[in-house]
């Protein structure tokens, strides 16, 4: 039976708390009935999502993917900041994520490696500029956008903490009345390790 599956790094839990409290920040006083906020054990860095794989497609990825983590040494990525996606406009955002500023360059590096192999086995690739981000909230409606919108901008300079990138992880999303649940599947360490 195919999996949900997606690659992504984890994030510790002194980033969670900030990413915790930026959302505190956020809905305080706004009508937040039509956000649907990812929950603490659910956010991540998405570096790929290869859609519904079968068993050996799995086994393919973990193959492939690595080499690829052993050629990229752990580094270190900030978190810096909220927005609402789009940014402007006067119709309600459809997200609000955190920033990353990627000072080494390996997360776009280990990204664009990733995005390459999933499109040379056939699988789901992204054409589009890679934006490193962990999605807080998706937004289905909202009463004030501009007011959404003016507190993030309240938030985009806010230290949201410095993280720490030694593995990638290979998910399981299973889709739920309650929401999607990730499962890991299975871990690569960056580097040699």
């Amino acid at each position: 039976m195919p999996t949900r599956t997606f690659l992504a790094l984890d994030l510790d839990d002194a980033v969670l708390d900030s990413l915790e409290e930026a959302r505190r920040r956020l809905v305080d006083g706004v009508d937040d009935k039509g956000i649907r906020w990812v929950v603490r054990e659910n956010l991540h860095v998405t570096l790929a999502f290869a859609g519904s794989v079968n068993d050996e497609q799995l086994a393919d990825i973990c193959r492939e993917v690595r080499p690829i983590c052993q050629a990229i040494e752990p580094f270190d990525f900030q978190l810096k900041g909220v927005t609402c996606q789009p940014p402007g406009g006067h119709r309600c955002p459809r997200m609000i994520w955190a920033n990353i500023e990627d000072p080494t360059g390996r997360l776009a590096m280990l990204q664009d490696s990733i995005n390459g192999m999933m499109g040379s086995m056939g699988l789901r690739s992204e054409v589009r500029e890679y934006l490193p981000h962990v999605t807080m909230a998706r937004i289905n409606s909202c009463r004030d956008a501009e007011g959404l919108r003016n507190r993030a901008k309240k938030l985009a300079s806010m230290d949201l903490g410095v993280q720490h990138a030694d593995e990638i992880v290979i998910c399981a999303s299973i889709l739920a009345q309650t929401g999607a649940q990730y499962r890991p599947l299975a871990r690569f360490p960056l580097g040699d390790a």
